[in-house]
């Protein structure tokens, strides 16, 4: 069984001469030490102290971290942990790999807990079947992948609370991929960063898949792309839904295509078209939604025979539905200005 591992090397002796106090969170994940010594340098006792009691500090707040990750678990699953200083790994790939090995064997699923801080991957990080990726929160825990996806989401696996950022130099690139996956997988609590240096980018792209994207924050309103694209096909079975998130990026919110059944609930979308539903077998809900077209194109497109169906959601704005062969349902929806839009198809 993995354990968590909370290893401080060289400032164990310096730790052990401070009387322990209450855990502190870290505010960040560099030790700051206040004061530097020279050879032949005085040192008062009081500035040794400080140093001392900054060591202890980091030390507790890393504790605390991994206690506050710990106790989201259940007590059942066996954990590994990544950290700049401190964890079992510091790459968050290595303990991927890691984790993937062990929850093979042991036929019970495996926590990766990422404490804060930026952790730089040359490679897209894989997230095996039945290990759970989980960072501090999605502001302080941050991957930066040169590659595309960034991260790979396998059957059965969890992506949590972690912030994600494409790095490579590319024309296009993704930020979170799921192909064929099944609803032992999750997605929650994420942030997907605009990709430095800035180019065309789907922030998280599901395919062939069943799950639930909750709680996540896809991109800015000057990034250029696409926030969530879901694509099904004729021999495979697609159904998504992404609930209470936000989707910010020019042209298109949601990219819907083929095959799919996507339901949208209690997220807000500003894009040039928050909507896109594309091609046959295409079905797409939105309920209790806030979308706002920011160039005041369209709300939605919805072409070549898919079907939208728009109900108790705000439309910000004087701003049509463009069909083109789908057809689209509004049912109780409401103006920027909370006019009651008329009920019934497009």
């Amino acid at each position: 069984m993995i354990q968590p591992i909370l290893a401080l090397g060289a400032v164990g002796l310096a730790i052990a001469l401070v009387p322990p106090t209450s855990p502190v969170a870290p505010q960040g994940t560099d030790l700051t030490i206040p004061h530097t010594f020279q050879g032949g340098d005085p040192a008062l006792a009081s500035e040794v102290n400080d140093n001392f009691q900054a060591v202890r500090t980091h030390s507790n707040g890393l504790s605390a971290s991994i206690k506050a990750l710990e106790d989201r678990l259940p007590s059942s699953q066996n954990l590994v942990t990544v950290a700049p200083v401190g964890g079992d790994f510091s790459s968050v790939s290595s303990a991927l790999a890691a984790a993937g090995a062990t929850a093979a064997q042991i036929a019970e699923r495996v926590a990766v807990v990422v404490l804060p801080g930026t952790y730089a991957e040359l490679a897209t990080v894989t997230v095996p079947g039945g290990v759970t990726l989980l960072g501090s929160n999605r502001t302080t825990t941050i991957l930066r992948v040169e590659a595309s996806p960034a991260i790979e989401l396998e059957d059965a696996g969890q992506i949590m609370c972690i912030s994600v950022q494409n790095t490579l130099i590319a024309e296009a690139v993704i930020g979170i991929r799921a192909v064929s996956v099944g609803p032992d997988s999750k997605i929650e609590d994420v942030r997907v960063l605009p990709p430095d240096p800035a180019t065309f980018i789907t922030g998280i792209g599901l395919y062939d898949s069943i799950l639930t994207v909750r709680r996540a924050e896809v991109l800015d309103e000057d990034t250029f792309g696409i926030g969530v694209q879901v694509g099904g096909s004729s021999d495979a079975v697609t159904r998504v839904a992404v609930e209470d998130s936000e989707i910010r990026v020019n042209p298109f919110g949601l990219d819907a295509f083929l095959d799919c059944e996507v339901v949208v609930r209690r997220t807000q979308f500003r894009s040039t078209t928050p909507i896109f539903a594309h091609f046959d077998g295409t079905f797409v809900f939105v309920e209790g939604c806030e979308l706002t077209s920011t160039d005041a194109s369209s709300i939605a497109t919805v072409s070549q025979s898919a079907q939208l169906r728009l109900a108790t959601s705000q439309l910000a704005g004087d701003v049509p539905v463009v069909t083109t062969g789908g057809t689209v349902r509004v049912v109780h929806c409401y103006a920027a200005d909370f006019r009651a839009l008329a009920n019934g198809d497009t």
